[in-house]
């Protein structure tokens, strides 16, 4: 009987959600807490990566219908070197979301790195039609360009970005180390378009004078030994 009049007293909104919690299977975390739980298994898999995996696991368990865990997984799987298990996971991020744009990049990536670049250029290009001003795709569409030998196709991706970089900037579509990156990537388009001036001049604002002039001698060298 005492055990009957202690439970009473328990305010009905306490006890249910003491039930919610004890009952097996049931999550502490809803969906919109995703991001953060993600942000934070990100730092964790630098130090701990089997941990972080472990609590991964979970989060696809516990929504089996969201596709940023296994976006996660894919980027983790892809900084290991391990392109097939990256693969799987963005497959499966896609069928469970057509629109996740880092589903497509992360498709894109793997795609080239098993040299399958007209894939991977259409699975960026998807990802431009959902987010036309997406940097980071623009950046890995010309990169892909670039390893297919279409280098004007890569200079016309990337020169009004480059031109424009203020803008980009402003808008807090890119980081500067993006911007470096497409600057980089651009330089090495015009190479191969034997188009070394403008190369040296892109080098040069991110090396200075004595790297570019390296860059363009060791660039015409290259180009001079394939002809």
């Amino acid at each position: 009987m005492k055990l009957h009049r202690i439970l009473t007293t328990i305010p009905s909104t306490l006890a249910l959600l003491f039930i919610s919690v004890a009952l097996p299977g049931c999550s502490v975390f809803s969906a919109n807490q995703i991001p953060d739980q993600l942000d934070r298994l990100d730092i964790q898999f630098t130090s701990s990566p089997d941990e972080a995996r472990a609590e991964l696991d979970e989060l696809k368990t516990e929504f089996k219908s969201d596709a940023r865990p296994w976006v996660s997984s894919g980027y983790w799987s892809l900084k290991e070197g391990d392109v097939e298990r990256a693969h799987i996971a963005f497959r499966h991020a896609h069928r469970l979301d057509a629109k996740n744009i880092k589903a497509l990049m992360g498709l894109g990536i793997c795609a080239d790195k098993q040299q399958q670049h007209p894939q991977a250029q259409a699975f960026y290009q998807r990802g431009l039609v959902l987010d036309n001003d997406n940097i980071k795709l623009k950046n890995n569409l010309a990169l892909s360009y670039i390893f297919s030998q279409q280098p004007k196709l890569a200079i016309k991706l990337l020169e009004p970005i480059v031109n424009n970089r203020a803008s980009v900037l402003s808008t807090a579509t890119a980081s500067p180390t993006e911007l470096t990156r497409i600057r980089s990537n651009l330089s090495l388009a015009y190479t191969m378009n034997k188009q070394f001036r403008k190369a040296y001049e892109v080098d040069k604002e991110l090396h200075g004078e004595y790297g570019a002039h390296k860059n363009s001698l060791s660039a015409k060298a290259i180009i001079s030994g394939q002809q």
